[in-house]
């Protein structure tokens, strides 16, 4: 592949629902993400502050254990689900995905609450476990406490991962952001109440993140409580048997989050072999800055699955194409500021830390600083593809994928440049980690069929999609588009074999809906955009419309107006076409409405 049309794939262009909506999904799965290094973030910054070098050592050794937990007990699940319900939903089974719904919630919270008990019963074997003995015993009761205090909250932040999507999914983005941040806000303020007046220890401080948990799930569950929303929990038509499908579709993240858990666990027992407490509290801080950022890749990278999911039910190259330029071109631009900005300010990360660092610690803690940040643009590639193979459903190379991303390349990378280096390879070779991942994606793009970069990226199965003389495509952005969308239609009926009088109707229909849309969906002064897709399929057409107006479900409105068909005046195509029509979906996915017409 020559570098000019490596470079084309990210030009801008594509549609204008899909990036407004793509922008305002992504930066509330950032938000989400969030959620899970706020606590650990804080908590890092509140003890670097205010306790020794050894606290901020023992939070680093159970860092990656409770990765771990937050994988099993909450990544696996709810990726697995969001997966599988984006799907349902792009096909209007909205009942499937209510099963969904109810399942993850039930399985993510039980698995918290086995693990939260297991952890606290047998904290201290645990912490020695994860490498407090030895040299480094001292860190045996401080990283136990910790794991207990934090531990008694998982099942709320458990929760809070679960809902989050499908309440993106509602298109409620402003839930998202508000848990975030009043986590964030009662996590800071429990904290230094810790520290200041009840001069408590690490116990404490995990408490104090529980409770910060508790509040964001407080925040969400407000969403099902006093807001109408498309899922709604219940033990009735619960189908077990799709356990066993989430647990393959988010068996991806699920190997990721578990590799980087044990390859952190290994890389902390290395360091403390060194007797280097100031080692392992340099590769926490340059860790924590690293999950301090890192929702700016994954908020991308989730955006792009969740779409590529949906896009994947609609069977939309186009759609597909358009996303995963948005995706990189985004995820690029909020990852590289934040790296340069952590590189220009390296120092003073390190001190954030590290307040009561001697100046060999802090010395070691900047150059792992900048050593994590130089690795963080290689991220948005890495994390795009895969969660683009967990959203197109290619199970099998998104999980080996997901191994080579934490463990099959690091581990040994990491051991050969310590060998040469000392403990400052456990650093330095995060860059040279990444750079072997884009080449393993680069790779197994080339290697697939298609006539150029742009095809092969998408990874589309054989037979999927439309041919070019059967599918149209619309762009409406004000009422002079939709006349020209109308006589396109009459067209593209013809064309594909339909009488003149069904051209006519379709021509009409389409008039008549987007020309509504525009009348009162665009009627709020804010620019509104519409997408119409037709389709000619088996002697059938599949008319969508997919619009980022206000939420409207027009199905039942439309079914009701048949019973008075007589009686109404107006609308006399749309309710020929609904006549006509075998099927009749609506769906409002994150800030979208969907309507999909089969005839």
């Amino acid at each position: 592949m020559q570098f000019k049309n490596f470079v084309n794939y990210f030009k801008a262009g594509g549609s204008s629902v899909i990036d407004k909506l793509f922008s305002t999904a992504m930066f509330a799965f950032i938000f989400s993400n969030l959620t899970a290094a706020i606590g650990p973030t804080v908590d890092g910054i509140i003890v670097g502050i205010y306790y020794d070098i050894a606290s901020v050592a023992a939070i680093g050794l159970t860092s990656f254990l409770l990765v771990g937990y937050r994988t099993i007990a909450a990544t696996i699940i709810s990726r697995g689900s969001h997966v599988i319900v984006s799907r349902l939903m792009g096909s209007g089974d909205k009942s499937g995905a209510n099963s969904l719904f109810s399942l993850s919630i039930i399985l993510s919270v039980s698995l918290s609450v086995l693990i939260a008990a297991l952890s606290i019963i047998f904290a201290k074997y645990i912490a020695a476990f994860l490498g407090a003995r030895g040299a480094s015993v001292s860190l045996l009761v401080p990283a136990a406490d910790y794991l207990i205090g934090y531990c008694i909250g998982l099942p709320f932040y458990t929760a809070t991962v679960i809902l989050s999507p499908y309440i993106q999914m509602d298109g409620n983005y402003k839930c998202v952001s508000a848990s975030s941040l009043v986590m964030t806000i009662v996590d800071i303020i429990a904290d230094l109440y810790v520290v200041l007046i009840m001069h408590g220890g690490l116990l404490e401080i995990g408490l104090a993140t529980s409770a910060a948990h508790l509040a964001a799930f407080l925040v969400l569950i407000s969403h099902f409580i006093f807001k109408t929303s498309s899922f709604k929990f219940s033990f009735k038509n619960i189908n077990f048997s799709q356990i066993s499908n989430i647990l393959q579709s988010g068996a991806a993240s699920g190997i990721v989050k578990l590799s980087n858990t044990f390859c952190g666990i290994l890389i902390n027992n290395l360091l403390a072999s060194y007797a280097a407490v100031g080692a392992i509290a340099a590769y926490s801080v340059g860790n924590s800055v690293l999950k301090a950022c890192f929702a700016f890749w994954l908020g991308s990278a989730n955006t792009l699955m969740a779409f590529t999911s949906m896009f994947f039910g609609e069977e939309d190259k186009n759609a597909l194409h358009d996303v995963q330029k948005i995706a990189l071109r985004k995820g690029f631009k909020l990852t590289c500021i934040s790296a340069l900005i952590i590189l220009i300010f390296a120092d003073f990360f390190a001190r954030l830390f590290l307040r009561n660092g001697d100046p060999a610690t802090l010395s070691m803690a900047r150059e792992s600083v900048r050593f994590f940040a130089l690795s963080m643009p290689f991220n948005v590639l890495i994390y795009c593809f895969q969660f683009y193979l967990i959203g197109s459903g290619r199970r099998a190379f998104a999980n080996i994928y997901s191994f080579i991303i934490d463990f099959a390349i690091p581990v040994p990378v990491t051991l050969l440049i310590m060998l040469m280096l000392g403990y400052q390879g456990a650093w330095i070779a995060k860059p040279v980690i990444n750079i072997l991942l884009v080449f393993i994606a680069w790779r197994y793009i080339n290697k697939q069929s298609g006539k150029d970069f742009n095809e092969k990226s998408l990874l589309l199965p054989k037979h999927f999609g439309f041919a070019p003389e059967q599918e149209l495509c619309m762009d409406v952005d004000e009422m002079s588009d939709v006349m020209g969308a109308s006589r396109l239609a009459i067209a593209f009926a013809l064309e594909n074999g339909f009488d003149r009088k069904h051209a006519n109707i379709f021509s009409m229909a389409i008039e008549e809906l987007a020309g509504n849309i525009v009348t009162y969906g665009f009627s709020d002064g804010k620019p509104h955009h519409i997408d119409i897709r037709m389709l000619a399929k088996d002697g059938g057409l599949i008319l969508r419309f997919r619009d980022d107006c206000k939420h409207f479900d027009p199905v039942d409105k439309y079914k009701k107006e048949l019973q008075f068909d007589d009686d109404l005046e107006g609308g006399f195509a749309i309710r020929m076409m609904m006549k006509l029509a075998k099927e009749i979906n609506y769906t409002g996915m994150y800030g979208m409405n969907n309507l999909i017409i089969k005839v």
